[in-house]
């Protein structure tokens, strides 16, 4: 957490990079966070649809510099998304990565859908 800490610091005291352009999540990618999350909303932990009612959430916020990696991206429901904004507020419970075997397994399970 202290890693994303300091890039914030960093990105914030450093705006003169180019704009960076939004990606789209493709369809698996959404799935398998979905999975690790065991989907539910990380900030408020009520249980969300696979295919509706959900956000990929960025713990540390796009607009200030927030990596499109798997460990800065969370299941948010909608209305939790909403009230976050652009604040850094962590997920319940202090937001860890499953163990790598859970992930593999996620995975696996995505990629063969």
């Amino acid at each position: 957490m202290l890693a994303l800490i300091d890039r914030l610091a960093r990105n914030w005291l450093d705006r003169r990079e180019q704009p960076r352009e939004r990606i789209i999540f493709p369809r698996k990618f959404r799935y398998y966070l979905w999975i690790r999350d065991n989907g539910r909303c990380q900030y408020c932990g009520i249980p969300v649809e696979p295919n509706k009612g959900w956000h990929i959430e960025h713990v540390l916020p796009w607009s200030f510099g927030g990596p499109d990696t798997e460990d800065n991206l969370v299941v948010a429901c909608i209305p939790c998304n909403m009230k976050k904004g652009t604040k850094i507020i962590l997920p319940m419970g202090f937001y860890e990565l499953p163990p790598k075997w859970w992930r593999r397994l996620a995975r696996m399970i995505v990629w063969r859908i």
